[in-house]
């Protein structure tokens, strides 16, 4: 059976005390057992116990960790993190290892590995043998002699069922107390509990059994409590400034400015008062001059702006790690003048305004939506007008669906990823990629869906908008990509009235004189009432999908590109659309050495439910339908009009090809073929310089066809 030699002692001394302390000893056991028997759980709670206490174990053949049962075993979960927290086990030895045919146990607690016995600081815990846990394998329990108020500080492990332990089975009734369960290691105790044993020698005289042999003792290295119940520390300006030590072992100091105080939660190493993890349980400030100020001692360089200005505020912050690592932040009510949190995966402030709100992540690029081990990335606010993001936002829903909202400026310098954004819109949002990855924007919607919702102004630079929707209702002012393609994208403005002022999607020299992005592909841009300019620096599609240029009852004043391909554009009035030209609609210019490559239009449609006035290619028209629901004015095709239809409800009026912008008095390509249908009530004119092959079957009234090119 589990024995304490240390209690032998303390009988001995027992004896030698009067019958009157004897008998008031008594009485505090019996009064303390009834106390437990009657509110365990009350009796857990006052000693701190919030949750199970886990202890690892750390011995030289691996660890071991128990889960201790306070409800059930309130002063054996005490005793045992009383010695575990004053480092008393670290360095003994587990001196029994006991396999019996009837039982198997290992005990430990009591001597050091010269078999030298410590004696114990504590006095004995009372019985709790009677529980109702039983002595089954992986339980832990506590060792005594044969008095049940006996046991100190050795305990034991159950490798085996052992129900001779418990009280049912002992003649005098008192069973040995279980107080909790081995939880992880169960496989190292297993090993420990074969390993070689015999009768020792102890200093001072006696021996031990079965005790392992000396090249294969069993020593505790370390013992910790794994989840101490926390402390809480006031702080206000007073005390400050105030060091708290993180969980990765920096120096945080926290600076309070101004009226206010932090209540702050920490849970403390007892052995070595290390800070293992820490949060703030609330931040508060009573007027605008507060200033709550985080800065990493360490590593200065890393957070020395890390900052919070809270104006007559109640919050409430959690962070782990590092401080500029903040996990999760939340609130009730009030308003932030500067939000600065570093890294941040959740900000759920839904009734503060933060004026501005500085960062250098947001959300968590590792997030998975059915995975319990991470939070779902959000950050809801009330009014937030400014933000910045140094490097990236991933995973992110920005502000809640219906917020009311407006962004006055976004700047991100990385890319943003897999996110959503709501509100009313942004007055400027500027994407600085400054990583190495293609796409600044990629898998995010902006969805501003409220009556009278715009995005002013959209800079991109150094990468691409891809898989990405732009949707608002008033309007687009200015969507500019610099060094990017807009791919398989959306840029939609709903509401009646609305309008697309300009979509620029160019290289820029300045930033990188040999990127020769600038293209368009896949992708709709759609307003309800009129787009005033689009233009895309090399192409608008490189292959046969369609890329969609639509407003229904709208206008399209002008479409700029070096080339076009498999593009469809329709719309009720259509100005211009001028393709071989630069972002200034200025015509490229030749390179040196000649052999120009672009200016083509080729695939796709070009349709006005209305009027279409001008389409003007400095190289071919291929294989592609023009069309308006009366007037198509003028159609010019420097290089040629091949396999292509020309359509009016009422008039066609104008048809040059092979001609400068054209212009009858210049001819550039004197080889410039005409071969197309024409469908029209009439047509005007055309003239071409190489060879006629017109389908004209469906025009009433055709006036001058003629090849200008003199014999």
């Amino acid at each position: 059976m589990p024995y304490d030699p240390a209690a032998e002692w303390e009988t001995f001394l027992d004896k030698q005390l009067n019958s009157e302390m004897l008998w008031l000893k008594s009485k505090i056991w019996v009064l303390l057992s009834l106390w437990v028997s009657l509110s365990p759980q009350l009796y857990a709670q006052s000693h701190g116990f919030s949750e199970d206490p886990l202890v690892s174990l750390q011995t030289n053949f691996g660890e071991i960790q128990v889960q201790l049962d306070p409800n059930n075993a309130p002063f054996s979960t005490q005793n045992f993190i009383d010695y575990v927290e004053s480092g008393f086990y670290d360095g003994l030895i587990f001196h029994r290892v006991e396999s019996q045919p009837s039982f198997s146990v290992v005990q430990g607690g009591g001597f050091d590995p010269n078999l030298n016995f410590v004696t114990p600081p504590n006095p004995p815990v009372p019985y709790e043998g009677d529980n109702g846990l039983s002595n089954l394998r992986g339980t832990i329990g506590m060792a005594r002699t044969s008095d049940p108020n006996s046991a100190t500080s050795q305990f034991y492990f159950n490798v085996t069922d052992n129900p001779a332990f418990d009280p049912n089975a002992q003649p005098s009734g008192f069973g040995f107390a279980v107080f909790g369960q081995v939880v992880s290691g169960l496989d190292n105790l297993d090993t420990i509990s074969n390993v070689p044993v015999s009768t020792q020698n102890i200093p001072g005289g006696g021996s031990l059994t079965n005790v392992p042999d000396p090249n294969n003792q069993v020593i505790i290295q370390s013992t910790v409590w794994l989840n101490p119940p926390p402390e809480t520390l006031n702080i206000n300006q007073s005390s400050s400034p105030f060091e708290i030590l993180t969980l990765d072992g920096d120096r945080l100091q926290l600076e309070i400015q101004g009226p206010g105080q932090v209540v702050w939660e920490v849970v403390r190493d007892q052995k070595t008062n290390r800070i293992i993890s820490s949060k703030s349980l609330g931040i508060q400030g009573t007027d605008k001059n507060s200033q709550f100020t985080f800065k990493n001692l360490d590593q200065p360089g890393e957070i020395s702006s890390d900052e919070l200005t809270i104006d007559n505020s109640l919050m409430s912050l959690s962070y782990q790690g590092h401080v500029d690592e903040v996990k999760s932040l939340s609130g009730s009510k009030g308003t932030l003048e500067l939000l600065d949190v570093g890294s941040a995966i959740a900000i759920d402030l839904p009734e503060f305004n933060i004026k501005q709100l500085d960062a250098d992540n947001l959300g968590d690029p590792n997030f998975m939506a059915n995975d319990p081990n991470f939070i779902e990335p959000i950050l809801f606010a009330k009014s937030l007008p400014v933000l910045n993001v140094s490097q990236d936002i991933d995973q992110l829903q920005l502000m809640d669906a219906n917020s009311r909202n407006r962004f006055k400026s976004i700047h991100i310098g990385g890319v943003i990823n897999d996110s959503f954004v709501f509100g009313l819109g942004i007055d400027s949002l500027v994407v600085d990629n400054s990583s190495d990855l293609a796409s600044a924007i990629f898998r995010t919607e902006f969805d501003f869906i409220l009556p009278g919702s715009r995005i002013e102004h959209v800079q991109v630079k150094q990468g691409s908008v891809v898989s990405s929707d732009f949707n608002c209702r008033a309007r687009v002012g200015r969507f500019e990509i610099l060094n990017g393609d807009l791919f398989s994208s959306e840029i939609i403005v709903s509401q009646k009235g609305g309008e697309i002022r300009s979509v620029m999607v160019h290289s820029d020299p300045v930033l990188d004189p040999n990127d020769t992005r600038g293209n368009i592909q896949f992708s709709t841009i759609s307003a309800a009432r009129r787009i005033l300019r689009i233009h895309a620096d090399n192409v608008l599609n490189v292959s046969q999908f369609n890329t969609l240029i639509a407003t229904r009852k709208a206008s399209i004043n002008l479409v700029t590109a070096k080339q076009m391909s498999g593009t469809n554009v329709s719309s009720l009035n259509i100005r211009e659309i001028l393709i071989g030209v630069d972002k200034n609609a200025e015509r490229l210019a030749e390179p040196e050495g000649g052999n120009f490559t672009g200016g083509d239009i080729s695939g796709g449609s070009i349709s006005s439910s209305f009027t279409l006035k001008k389409v003007s290619a400095t190289g071919q028209i291929i294989g592609v339908g023009i069309s308006s629901g009366r007037h198509v004015t003028n159609v010019f095709a420097e290089d040629g009009l091949i396999n292509s239809t020309v359509s009016a409800g009422i008039n066609v009026s104008k048809i040059h090809i092979g001609y400068l912008d054209g212009n009858r008095k210049n001819i550039v390509n004197e080889n410039a073929d005409a071969i197309a249908t024409i469908n029209a009530r009439r047509l005007g004119r055309v003239f071409y310089t190489g060879t006629r092959d017109l389908n004209l079957s469906n025009t009433r009234r055709i006036g001058t066809i003629r090849d200008d090119v003199p014999d």
